[in-house]
Parts: structure tokens; C-alpha cells; sequence
């Protein structure tokens, strides 16, 4: 298995357009510190998974050199994740699979499925279910992420893969992990660091240091990584809690 970290940056990407923070200074003199919308790739046998469609979708695709994907995997609905899924017009023979909660949200905001469909007859819609995508079992991680700001309840996953022995779990947002049995003996986590400070339905950097001190995953990496820290700091920080690290973009794992 083959993971690649297309994005790892928060829902306004780094640098921040309008923002003249240190962070995003540096990151426009320098794009090493540039950071996409969240999203990642896992390659297996053959078989390509893309998790999340968000406004970088294009140029993420462009990059990298990818031309062809088997499956897209949705965490939820919010525009971060979800506001490329029309792109899958020109995708061929793809199967878009969706947590039916998130599935629901977001067929009730327009005719999108309609219209990709209309567009691409060769799409497979489907509601997800746990499955085996070639040699790769992924199963949903249920999670909570509550905005604050409305108290309503966004319906929201993470992905879990299974391959020979190695288990991944990615779970780009959430502020509580609601099945925590799925993530027990976790070779890798790829979650939420968007915040600093557990907030905005985000677990952020302090929640997830938590997270890994009662699961105790091999390896832990944060993705989803705003502009409130820069890169080395945030490493320093996070490293002197075990074996965890922070995600960039274009970052590749092997299994």
C-alpha cells in the first residue's frame, strides 16, 4: 500500500489569500510550506483511491501525474472536502462511494449527482458500505464535528484501510472519534491538526496529541494543518509526545 499525501493544509489552503501572517509569508516566498486542500491518495494492486474532492482537486490531479481513479471515497459534505465532485463528469469509470448520512446532505443541496451522472454515464453512485477495493478493505470510522457556531450536527467519517496486516486510518476532521474500536492497533493515523487548541469542531493539535496517548498508534501524522504554526515548530511541538509527525504535501508512505 502506497499513501499519498495530496493535501494536508485547512479549509482556507496555506498561505491564506488575504492573510499576511508570518506563516503564510513564508509560505509564498517559499512553496515548500504550501498547503492544499485535504486530500490523499492510496495506491494498491493496481487500484487508486482518492479520499476527498476539494477546491485543489485539479491541480492535486495535475502534479501528481494522475489520470485515471477507481474509487472517491467522501468524508462529508462540507466544501473543503466535497466541492469538486462535478470534476468526476470527465472521470470515466469510477466508483464515487458515500457515507449515506453525508450522501444525503449532499444530494439535497442540488441536482449535482444528476448532472455528473448525465455527464459521465460511466460513474458507479453508490451509498458506502465496507468492501474490499482490490486487496484493500476500507470500512467508515463514524466521528463528530459539530460547528459551533450552528450546534447542528455534521454527518462525518473518516476511512479505515486494511492490507496484509498494516491498518491506516485516515480522519481528516472530527472533534471525537464516535467508534473508537475501529481504531485500536493502528499501524498509521492520518487526522485532524486544523487548529491548536480544540476548537471549531476541530480536535486540532492538543486534542489529537490526546487521541494518540489513549489509542497509541505506531505512527501519527496531522493533516488538515492551518496557519496558525509554522511547519518546524509545529514538528518540534508534536514530536516530543511519541512518534508523531506532520503531514506535507506530496508526502508518500509505503507499506
Amino acid at each position: 500500500m502506497e499513501i499519498t499525501v495530496l493535501g494536508s493544509g485547512g479549509v482556507l489552503g496555506v498561505p491564506v489569500w488575504s492573510c499576511d501572517c508570518k506563516v503564510c509569508r513564508k509560505a509564498r516566498k517559499d512553496k515548500r510550506n504550501r498547503r492544499t486542500r485535504p486530500s490523499i491518495l492510496v495506491r494498491s494492486e493496481g487500484k487508486t483511491i482518492l479520499v476527498d474532492m476539494g477546491p485543489d482537486f485539479r491541480i492535486q490531479m495535475l502534479e501528481r501525474g494522475i489520470r485515471k481513479l477507481d474509487t472517491v471515497l467522501i468524508t462529508h459534505a462540507h466544501g473543503d472536502h466535497s466541492a469538486c465532485i462535478s470534476e468526476l463528469r470527465a472521470g470515466g469509470k469510477v466508483s464515487l462511494e458515500i457515507p449515506a448520512p453525508v450522501f444525503e446532505v449532499l444530494r439535497k443541496k442540488s441536482e449535482l449527482f444528476e448532472y455528473i451522472k448525465s455527464r459521465n454515464p460511466a460513474l458507479e453512485l453508490k451509498k458506502f458500505k465496507p468492501h474490499k477495493i482490490g486487496r484493500v478493505f476500507v470500512n467508515s470510522i463514524r466521528v463528530k464535528h459539530e460547528k459551533d457556531y450552528s450546534k447542528k450536527p455534521v454527518p462525518c467519517y473518516g476511512f479505515l484501510f486494511e492490507e496484509k496486516g498494516f491498518r491506516f486510518a485516515y480522519i481528516p476532521d472530527y472533534s471525537e472519534i464516535l467508534e473508537p474500536e475501529k481504531v485500536r492497533n493502528l499501524d498509521l493515523l492520518i487526522a485532524d491538526g486544523a487548529t491548536f487548541e480544540s476548537k471549531w469542531g476541530h480536535a486540532g493539535i492538543k486534542g489529537g496529541v490526546e487521541v494518540y496517548k489513549k489509542i497509541m498508534p505506531k505512527r501519527m501524522l496531522f493533516t488538515h494543518v492551518g496557519h496558525s504554526s509554522p511547519q518546524k515548530e509545529l514538528k518540534k511541538f508534536v514530536e516530543r509526545y511519541g512518534n508523531i509527525g506532520v503531514a506535507y504535501d506530496g508526502m508518500v508512505i509505503k507499506n
